[in-house]
């Protein structure tokens, strides 16, 4: 049955201007201004002489220096900016570096460092060594995804004030997520310390369980968003392609690569489902990518044939994923040698895209590298993996997750599963893709697994196109305006215009998706001390059978 908003509702929604003014009051108001810091927001990581100054590039994909280059030698300890909480350590390409979330919002990043004191989850203190430099150390700062200067807060001045609608679009939402889980954790801790009969007894969540369910609902959080929404539409209008625009295919050979998703398989994936004959690709210049390494088995040009084939099953796409990006990495080298100097263009569904951003954030990116699309891909998570963290942190139920996994196919403790829920440490430590590669995030209206509003890269097209359904993870593959954006992006032309009852459609729905999924997610957090005490038995039980049935040694 489809759901109607109340008639007042639809009566307001009939005034385009009283949309016009919600956005201007709700994302115009400028930021509260802060009081000037008595002492500098951020110190040195090193002492040592400035080699090489912040020089902001002039477009987002421009060169330039996006932070402070110090001349250090070998073996200097690297210290913490400011005080804050360790999101990201660990290697990209071979180099280490470290970056902590400051209580100010900012992240700071430092590296290449030779080795790490530090792990990702640790609260460190202003000063305190993150690790030893290999040679220079470069320090960034950003705030959301804008990297800022930091010589002017190392110098004691504040970050330039800026609207609340950046402050939206680029915040930390890993932040935001973080404090969610802690809430999730101390409601467990509260319901796990009641006794057995209280527990049982109580058949409403605790106030702090409501409370918080209140806030995810919360009518102006969902107003704000919506704003947001319809004021990222006004500023896409004059930036798109009208609708009868046919564009033309690629003039020149190149090369597609499929990155498939979790749980697919090397016969079965639903980027298989995309008419890249239609785009304009020779059928033998089409390869998809093995979680295995290298190419999944079949016919290709003959050029290409010398790309490692292997096969691979859906467990394979449940290790972890930065395995994955230097994989798929390994695969776009092999295919730049094997045809120099023609385009290599991905395009990755789901889980792919996050394996694909892996491999872009790589510095030894094959130039030949042009374009890059995600399609219902989780760059801001999904909620069920955000349940299974939920569902992780209550006593008892690793043990169910575990016994239970296997039958299911599905490694609910460990691997990729992990890394896609919402504000995990992997996902906030995704770099923007490179200036040299072209890159188009899509997502589908009605994706109940990966919502619309979770699949955008900040800074980055975005198209939502209006496929809905049990099926629309998959169906959005295959759907007409998919093919159409993505031979527009092929042609280098921007999105197809959206008129504005389309782009409410899409904001309204996205709301409603996030709604019923973040009750879900809330309502297991608020039951997570009771679930603990049926789980630890439920999991005896279980460890118990599967002894049974295991063959005799």
């Amino acid at each position: 049955m489809a759901i109607r908003p109340p008639a007042r509702a639809r009566a307001r929604l009939r005034q385009p201007r009283a949309l016009v003014a919600l956005v201007l009051v709700v994302v115009l108001l400028p930021a509260p201004a802060a009081a000037a810091p008595a002492e500098p927001l951020l110190r040195a990581p090193v002492e040592g002489p400035v080699i090489d100054p912040f020089r902001a590039p002039t477009s987002p994909w421009g060169s330039g220096n996006r932070g402070l280059e110090y001349a250090t030698p070998p073996g200097t300890s690297v210290r913490a900016a400011a005080d804050g909480e360790v999101v990201f350590a660990d290697a990209v390409a071979g180099d280490r570096f470290v970056t902590v979330l400051h209580p100010t919002g900012l992240r700071s990043t430092v590296g290449p460092l030779a080795d790490l004191s530090v792990v990702a989850g640790q609260r460190v203190r202003t000063g305190e060594v993150l690790g030893s430099s290999r040679s220079s150390v470069h320090l960034s700062v950003r705030a959301g995804d804008e990297y800022l200067d930091p010589a002017p807060l190392l110098a004691g001045a504040r970050p330039p004030a800026r609207l609340v609608l950046h402050d939206l679009f680029a915040g930390d939402g890993a932040a935001a997520r973080r404090a969610e889980r802690a809430f999730a954790a101390e409601l467990q801790r509260e319901l796990a310390s009641t006794s057995p009969l209280e527990v049982l007894t109580s058949l409403l969540p605790s106030r702090a369980a409501f409370d918080g369910l209140a806030a995810a609902l919360s009518p102006a959080a969902h107003l704000r968003r919506i704003a947001l929404g319809l004021w990222a539409w006004h500023l896409r209008r004059g930036e798109c392609t009208a609708a009868d625009v046919v564009p033309a295919p690629p003039p020149q050979r190149r090369v597609a690569v499929l990155v498939a998703g979790f749980l697919s398989t090397s016969e079965s994936a639903g980027i298989d489902q995309l008419d890249v004959a239609a785009l304009g690709y020779d059928p033998g210049d089409v390869v998809r990518f093995s979680y295995e390494g290298g190419r999944v088995p079949g016919p290709v040009a003959s050029d290409l044939g010398v790309v490692p084939a292997t096969s691979y099953d859906a467990a394979a796409t449940q290790r972890d994923l930065p395995t994955a990006g230097r994989e798929l990495l390994r695969l776009l080298r092999a295919l730049s040698a094997a045809a120099p100097g023609v385009p290599i263009d991905i395009y990755a569904h789901s889980q792919g895209g996050i394996v694909t951003r892996l491999a872009l954030s790589e510095l030894a990116l094959p130039e030949e590298v042009d374009l890059a699309v995600t399609i219902a891909s989780p760059h801001g998570g999904t909620e069920a993996a955000t349940a299974l963290e939920v569902l992780r942190d209550v006593p008892g139920v690793d043990a169910v997750l575990t016994a239970t996994g296997p039958i299911a196919g599905v490694d609910a403790i460990g691997g990729s599963a992990v890394d896609m829920a919402e504000g995990s440490e992997r996902l906030a430590s995704l770099q923007p893709p490179p200036p040299s590669v072209r890159f188009l995030a899509i997502g589908a209206r009605g994706d109940w697994i990966v919502p619309a509003a979770h699949t955008g890269v900040q800074g980055h097209p975005h198209v939502v196109v209006p496929t809905s359904g049990a099926h629309a993870h998959e169906a959005v593959v295959r759907a007409p305006e998919t093919q159409r954006e993505l031979a527009l992006a092929l042609a280098g032309l921007p999105p197809t215009c959206e008129p504005l009852l389309d782009a409410v459609g899409d904001v309204l729905v996205g709301e409603l998706v996030l709604s019923i999924e973040d009750l879900a997610v809330g309502t297991l957090a608020s039951a997570g001390g009771r679930m603990g005490l049926v789980a630890s038995a439920v999991g005896v039980v279980l460890d118990a059978g599967a002894a049974e049935l295991r063959p005799a040694p």
